[in-house]
């Protein structure tokens, strides 16, 4: 299979809300309750986006489902003209990718740069988000 963007069905919403993760951007939004997602059921991956810190604005982020470990990851995004987007794990933010067991990082990091492929700059089908090249500083 491959990564897709797809609306979460009402199953799929209450399956994840009853994971009762806490929003960590602030403390009065609650729960995290995505609609939408990137997925590839067959890895068993998907990340959607939480959003950004007002504190942090050049850092997104992210719910990241990988087999079944799930993390808060922030990256930090860099836009260049003139439709250019580079990620990278070095962030303000503990991120949780560097503390993965070195026998599986290399496996993490290559669905995690499949999904961002998808999401590019908005985590949608717009052309121009379509339109955004994407690089890695991982």
């Amino acid at each position: 299979m491959a990564f897709l963007i797809e609306k979460l069905t009402q199953k799929q919403r209450e399956q994840f809300e009853m994971k009762q993760i806490r929003n960590p951007l602030s403390p009065v939004l609650g729960f995290l309750k995505p609609s939408e997602w990137i997925i590839d059921i067959g890895k068993d991956v998907f990340l959607f986006a939480i959003g950004v810190h007002r504190d942090y604005p050049n850092e997104e982020l992210f719910f990241f489902h990988w087999r079944g470990m799930e993390f808060i990851l922030p990256l930090k995004k860099e836009n260049k003209l003139p439709n250019t987007r580079i990620w990278s794990l070095n962030t303000s933010w503990d991120n949780p990718i560097k503390n993965i067991q070195s026998d599986i990082k290399s496996q993490v990091i290559t669905d995690l740069k499949e999904v961002l492929d998808i999401y590019r700059v908005d985590g949608t089908s717009d052309p121009g988000n379509l339109s955004v090249q994407i690089l890695y500083d991982f």
